[in-house]
């Protein structure tokens, strides 16, 4: 039995994103491998059922101004004192963020190992230093994060753009783990029949573009044959534009943050998912929705050319081609079931859970 801590800003129960789920699902491997498992997390201060079971650490909440930048350097101290209590022998972070750094560097000094799992496209590229002056917190934890790339003793890529960004900005060697789901029986998918269900799946942020999907709506205002629906948690941006959008398209809805089991109850009954996002690593709504026969159609990501290779969907960087391909879908029965039919093959062959679990585990050394 190991000692093994995550890392992470956010408890998958307080507030759940792609790099969350994906967590919880090795925190609950690993605890019922019988593996000591700590969560140190900022609590946000809703309640957390913790029905894994596990060892919790959550910190206060530092509150200051977030036009200085990223905070997360701030919590340095209080994370290498409760490390220093736990005595880890393995440390898993999943964000670009100090806590990264932090790891790797107590890591280096305790003899423990850290894994730093990739979580975006943009961890990886060049960071815009000018900027970052009038924003000074970024500065350091931006130091700080290089300490992860340099130390870190595994490093985890979602994808072929990442491995090759890392080793030819940081000289560092790193495996890919596809993003895991659990599998899903065919049998348990079932599609509505009409209208066909439009999906959008992400908290409502300017990197995910929200507003782009809304656009699209309104093109198909006076479609009857399919509905467009939002799924996740709103942003402060963005509840006008959601208000007016809801109150003026017959055919949209918000429907909020959402518990995974009921977003996947969800996908199980629609037909396409629309991604708008600027930077994506690997969103783990591609999985989800490739597992439950939903095509994929995506304006800037396409991780490791799956999308396209493998006809399950279509990369749309304008919103004209985003039309003109969800057009095409909504009027073509029989290439629209050919493309969800093999999306759930492709995920069932390469995104179980199940088939890549012993990767993480062999990177673990457990």
């Amino acid at each position: 039995m190991k000692k093994i801590v995550f890392l992470h800003p956010s408890h998958w129960e307080q507030a759940m994103g792609g790099a969350e789920l994906q967590i919880s699902y090795l925190v609950k491997y690993f605890k019922n491998m019988g593996h000591e498992i700590h969560f140190i997390y900022e609590d946000q201060g809703n309640c957390v059922k913790n029905n894994e079971n596990i060892k919790l650490h959550p910190l206060k909440k530092i509150r200051i101004r977030k036009k200085l930048g990223q905070r997360w350097f701030l919590y340095k101290k209080t994370i290498n004192i409760t490390l220093a209590k736990i005595q880890p022998d393995l440390i898993y972070t999943r964000l670009y963020s100090s806590w990264s750094g932090i790891a790797a560097v107590y890591s280096k000094k305790n003899k423990s190992m850290h894994i730093w799992a990739l979580a975006s496209d943009k961890d990886v590229q060049k960071k815009n230093i000018i900027l970052s002056l009038f924003r000074p917190f970024d500065l350091i934890e931006r130091n700080m994060v290089n300490k992860a790339f340099y130390n870190a003793d595994r490093i985890i890529a979602q994808n072929i753009y990442q491995q090759k960004e890392l080793f030819a900005r940081y000289n560092r060697n790193s495996t890919i783990v596809p993003q895991m789901t659990p599998l899903v029986e065919e049998t348990r998918i079932k599609k509505d029949a009409f209208p066909l269900q439009i999906l959008w799946i992400a908290n409502l942020k300017p990197l995910k573009r929200p507003e782009v999907f809304i656009r699209l709506s309104k093109k198909f205002a006076a479609d009857k044959r399919c509905k467009f629906l939002i799924i996740g948690r709103m942003g402060n941006k963005y509840s006008q534009l959601i208000d007016s959008a809801s109150q003026e398209l017959k055919h949209f809805r918000y429907l909020g943050e959402l518990s995974n089991n009921k977003v996947n109850d969800i996908l199980c009954r629609s037909q396409i998912l629309i991604n708008t996002s600027y930077f994506e690593g690997f969103s783990n709504t591609f999985v989800q929705a490739w597992m439950r026969k939903v095509v994929v159609l995506s304006m800037n990501s396409n991780p490791n050319s799956i999308l396209t290779d493998h006809k399950i969907g279509f990369v749309c960087p304008t919103l004209k081609e985003l039309v003109e391909k969800l057009e095409l879908l909504v009027s073509d029965d029989l290439l629209r079931a050919d493309m969800s039919n093999k999306s759930y093959r492709f995920a069932v062959q390469n995104h179980t859970f199940e088939k890549n679990i012993s990767k993480v585990s062999d990177l673990m050394n457990l």
